[in-house]
């Protein structure tokens, strides 16, 4: 892996911060297309991950326990419900995979 310059490591730094493109371009004094060029790399968004979990990876199991139990709780409005599976599929890769292949992936969630 190459050595990250100075400027890539803080605009990864600031987006695992939770920081906007604009904010991190202001705070930096750089052009906002530098940040997305630094935010859409390929090599760079594997680093920005890892930090992600380093940072958040503690939460998880916490998250994980709060979605269920809003998936689960039938007084959850349905827009949550529907928000929360959404989240699950993106984050679960099952999207990229069946965007990536030739296989016809079906997924069904069913409301009462």
């Amino acid at each position: 892996m190459k050595r990250l310059t100075c400027l890539q490591e803080e605009i990864i730094s600031g987006l695992a911060a939770g920081m906007s493109t604009t904010e991190i371009s202001k705070e930096l004094k750089c052009s906002r297309e530098t940040v997305r060029l630094v935010k859409n790399s390929p090599e760079l968004k594997e680093i920005y991950k890892k930090r992600c979990f380093e940072q958040f990876g503690d939460l998880v199991p916490l998250a994980y326990r709060r979605l269920k139990g809003l998936l689960t709780d039938d007084d959850t409005q349905g827009s949550v419900v529907l928000g929360a599976c959404k989240e699950v599929i993106e984050l679960s890769g099952v999207k990229e995979l069946a965007d990536n292949s030739d296989r016809e992936i079906k997924i069904v969630v069913f409301y009462e």
